[in-house]
C-alpha cells in the first residue's frame, strides 16, 4: 500500500460502553492498494471494494460520506480538498 500525500481527515466521537464514556478519534488517510486481496485484522469482520457511488450509498454517517467525497475530489481533480487536515 502506498499513501497518497496531501489528504488527511479525522472524525471524533464519544460513546458509552457500560458505565465508561469513551472518546474516539478515527484518522483517515488516502492510499493506493497494490493488490486487490483484502486482509483483515482481528478488529474487522469483513472487507470489500466498492465504486465511490456505491460506497457513498453504504456509508451510515454523513461525516464519513463527506470524507469520502473529499478524497474522491482530490483524486479526480488533483488538488488537496478544502477542509484539508482536520
Amino acid at each position: 500500500m502506498s499513501v497518497v500525500p496531501g489528504f488527511h481527515a479525522a472524525s471524533r466521537y464519544r460513546f458509552t460502553r457500560g458505565e465508561v464514556t469513551v472518546d474516539k478519534t478515527v484518522e483517515y488517510f488516502l492510499a493506493e492498494a497494490m493488490e486487490t486481496d483484502v486482509r483483515l485484522s482481528e478488529e474487522h469482520s469483513d472487507g470489500s471494494w466498492f465504486a465511490v457511488g456505491d460506497a457513498l450509498d453504504r456509508l451510515t454517517y454523513a461525516e464519513a460520506r463527506e470524507i469520502l467525497r473529499r478524497a474522491d475530489a482530490m483524486l479526480t481533480e488533483g488538488e488537496p480538498p478544502e477542509g484539508g487536515d482536520e
